[in-house]
């Protein structure tokens, strides 16, 4: 049955998808002082680069995933240099003491998507892990684009829900951030955005 294809996209996105790492650190960073659109805003510039990489996975688009594996080395780490750019971004708020408020942080919505759409592109191990969930779900080639659009909308579905959830609930913790507690926040995601640069850098010049 086709509309078995979007269970299984919900599935792979929320199994695969829930984040852990760079993107996840930017939309919590956001969502606090600037409220759920600046944090959902960041999820969804994610979630268009997930769709790229499983629709590259889902068609076979081989000059996509071709281009993906051949400069594998060098995607990896543009990824970890804006990763660098990021942090010190943060870093520089935090030392202006300049918090951002709920105006600046809508003002700057495309902002927010563009950035983490660029943080989720150049991590070609996005590209690895639909395959490696495709094949885990037993999702060899897809026989019509209608299975195929199916499964590409599961995925998004679920990346979108679990951007919704995390923007909402960190949002509204929003009257409990005070100034302090803020800088706090800053100086730790910074940190993170950091040690995930590294670990770019290093698997880009180790290729791994």
């Amino acid at each position: 049955m086709p509309i078995l294809f979007f269970f299984k996209g919900l599935a792979i996105s929320l199994i695969f998808g829930i984040p852990a790492g760079a993107v996840g650190a930017l939309t919590i960073r956001r969502s606090l002082p600037n409220g759920f659109f600046a944090g959902f805003c960041t999820g969804l510039g994610s979630s268009v680069a997930d769709i790229i990489y499983a629709s590259a996975g889902i068609f076979g688009m081989s000059f996509v995933s071709g281009f993906i594996l051949r400069y594998e080395k060098i995607i990896t780490l543009c990824g970890g240099a804006f990763l660098f750019v990021m942090a010190a971004f943060i870093l520089n708020i935090t030392r202006q003491n300049s918090q951002e408020t709920q105006e600046n942080g809508n003002a700057n919505l495309f902002v927010n998507f563009y950035s983490a759409f660029l943080v989720a592109l150049t991590n070609p191990a996005t590209f690895l892990s639909f395959i490696s969930a495709f094949a885990i779900f037993r999702i060899g080639a897809v026989e019509t684009p209608f299975g195929g659009v199916l499964l590409l909308a599961g995925i998004l579905c679920g990346s979108l829900a679990w951007w919704t959830a995390l923007s909402a609930i960190c949002s509204a913790f929003k009257p409990r951030i005070t100034r302090r507690i803020f800088i706090v926040l800053n100086y730790m995601l910074a940190g993170i955005l950091i040690l995930l640069g590294i670990i770019a850098v290093v698997r880009g010049v180790r290729g791994i």
